[in-house]
């Protein structure tokens, strides 16, 4: 039972850092595509 509860735990961390990372690469690409200088 505590495993079944540890497991549903993790998925909002890991959709949280799933949207965060697609954030960041549209930023990113949005910017590269712009010629925009420190696109980093």
């Amino acid at each position: 039972m505590a495993s079944d509860r540890m497991a549903w735990a993790r998925w909002p961390v890991l959709a949280h850092a799933a949207r965060t990372a697609v954030a960041a690469l549209a930023s990113l690409l949005v910017a590269r595509l712009f010629r925009l200088p420190e696109a980093y």
